[in-house]
């Protein structure tokens, strides 16, 4: 989450962070908490017994238990982690102390909105089955409902903004399986060890974490985050030497800083035992990743793949 820290929000910072989180799937928390409300409602009323209690949704006594016991325990869940987590006095302290602005949002994936929400979704159906005896009407009813979800409940990549399928079964761009398997095939060819270093494109790299655990990354997340202006992390590089000399590497290969030498672009991809670099074949230096030792193994939708060997002596 780009831009967000406690130094910035303060106590909002939980807000703004679950803002962010949502995003465009606030509808889907807003259910969760008004079927909730709606819930405690019903079950106190019609567990009374009474009018109220025969009628309600056409549930039946011993639905609705399940029902009280479910909601008491999805309000108990939330109401911990309000007080706790999710404080915004208290995450205004821990936060910073520990470091957690970058995974402090990991901490959202313990409220049991999802599971709640799709728990009252299944509840809605059975509830408009059940209070219908014709078979035809019973259907018409969960065909309406099931529009209802599909137009009020965004669904990803989004029902309503136009449904549109993944590349691949990976969920990454097209040419991530294509380059990772080129990579590996190449490097087989040439190296007795069994996984390749490389530095990607920035495009391309956070994808090639999520789908080639074989191939090593030159970069880490957060150094790769600092070198493209990103500050979320609250981490600072500029006085490492380590990463120093990865972005010798990234400014050399895009050509952007003519005061870098061959030798020294050698260097540093020798001393970080880099083999491989994935630049855009617009963007690419080349002319200067030759001199110093970098030759083209192959390209494939619009990247080129440099192998480095060293320069000659």
């Amino acid at each position: 989450m780009e831009g967000l820290s406690v130094a910035r929000y303060g106590y909002a910072f939980v807000a703004e962070a679950l803002k962010r989180y949502w995003g465009g799937a606030w509808p889907v928390p807003v259910f969760f908490v008004l079927a909730m409300l709606f819930s405690v409602l019903v079950t106190t009323v019609s567990l009374r017994g009474g009018r109220a209690g025969s009628t309600a949704l056409s549930i039946r006594r011993g639905h609705l238990k399940n029902v009280r016991l479910c909601t008491r325990m999805f309000g108990a869940m939330t109401v911990f982690l309000l007080l706790t987590l999710l404080n915004p006095v208290a995450a205004a302290w821990f936060v910073p102390k520990f470091s957690m602005t970058q995974m402090y949002y990991r901490s959202f994936w313990a409220l049991p909105v999802l599971a709640g929400a799709a728990y009252y979704l299944v509840r809605v159906f059975q509830a408009a089955g059940r209070g219908l005896r014709r078979g035809v009407l019973k259907r018409a009813a969960v065909i309406v409902c099931t529009g209802l979800v599909c137009a009020l409940i965004p669904l990803s990549p989004g029902f309503v903004r136009g449904l549109k399928l993944p590349d691949n079964i990976y969920k990454v761009p097209g040419a991530v399986p294509v380059i990772c398997e080129g990579i590996h095939e190449d490097f087989d060819a040439r190296s007795e060890t069994e996984m390749p270093k490389c530095i990607f494109s920035y495009q391309l790299e956070f994808y090639v974490r999520q789908y080639d655990a074989s191939i090593r990354l030159t970069m880490t997340r957060n150094e790769r985050l600092y070198y493209e202006g990103n500050r979320s992390t609250g981490l600072d590089f500029s006085d490492s030497e380590r990463y120093k000399r990865r972005a010798v590497i990234l400014n050399g290969m895009y050509g952007r800083d003519d005061s870098i030498s061959a030798e020294e672009f050698a260097a540093c991809m020798e001393k970080t035992n880099t083999d491989y670099l994935i630049v855009e074949e617009e963007a690419a230096a080349a002319q200067f990743l030759e001199r110093a030792g970098c030759t083209v193994a192959f390209t494939e939708a619009g990247y080129a793949v440099y192998r480095f060997e060293g320069t000659e002596e």
